[in-house]
């Protein structure tokens, strides 16, 4: 399993919620993931540093706290704090689920319309140097 660090304070802001450890271990297991390692900067740059993955630097801020999360193969829309937050905020109930589907459903006027848009930004957009 993929395991992703998410700072604490980040998560919580975008969940709207101040969680302990044991609260936010508990939802996780819940949802269906789990927590890792709790852990923060200065604790992780000394295991990267004794382990010799990583050069130990100190930050301004080394107290901040970290969630170490083991996500699911499967679930690649977990892998980033947006897509995590998401995903436990439409769990929670704060956000409805999102919808996809094909545009085949949709009406010929409609498709034309985000047709037209799709390519009208994407003929606004630079080529790379």
């Amino acid at each position: 399993m993929p395991t992703i660090g998410v700072f604490k304070d980040e998560l919580e802001e975008r969940l709207e919620k101040q969680y302990t450890e044991d609260e936010f271990a508990d939802l996780c297991f819940d949802f269906g993931i789990e927590l890792d390692d709790v852990t923060t900067e200065a604790e992780l740059a000394a295991k990267l540093n004794a382990t010799g993955e990583g050069a130990a630097e100190s930050t301004a801020d080394s107290s901040r706290v970290i969630y170490r999360i083991d996500i699911p193969a499967n679930r690649y829309d977990l892998l980033c704090i947006e897509g995590l937050a998401r995903g436990l905020r439409v769990f929670l109930g704060k956000e409805k689920t999102p919808v996809s589907g094909s545009m085949r459903n949709l009406p010929t006027a409609r498709r034309h319309a985000i047709s037209h848009r799709c390519s009208k930004s994407l003929s606004q957009r630079t080529p790379l140097s």
